[in-house]
């Protein structure tokens, strides 16, 4: 699997450590997947920028039949967590 940026300049591209992290993470996954003969999930989970409206994003970015997450909280200094799909449904 090969992982790259979208751009250099892209606030929500993975950093090359964070794709080295998630590479090594999805190989480990296929390990366990096919040992254990099921699924198995990698992820990586990155800080991103407090001026982007990460709502925003996902809801922007998704389609009518995408899964999807936003929970917002402002009187936390406008922390916010967000997904976009599914990894296994």
């Amino acid at each position: 699997m090969t992982l790259s940026p979208t751009s250099d300049r892209d606030p929500l591209a993975l950093g090359d450590a964070a794709r080295q992290l998630l590479g090594t993470r999805v190989q480990s996954a296929q390990r366990i997947a096919r040992r254990a003969g099921g699924d198995a999930v990698a992820s990586v989970c990155v800080p991103i920028p407090a001026s982007i409206d990460l709502s925003a994003v996902v809801l922007g970015a998704r389609r009518s039949d995408d899964r999807f997450l936003c929970i917002e909280q402002p009187g936390r200094e406008g922390y916010a967590v967000c997904g976009l799909g599914a990894a296994i449904t």
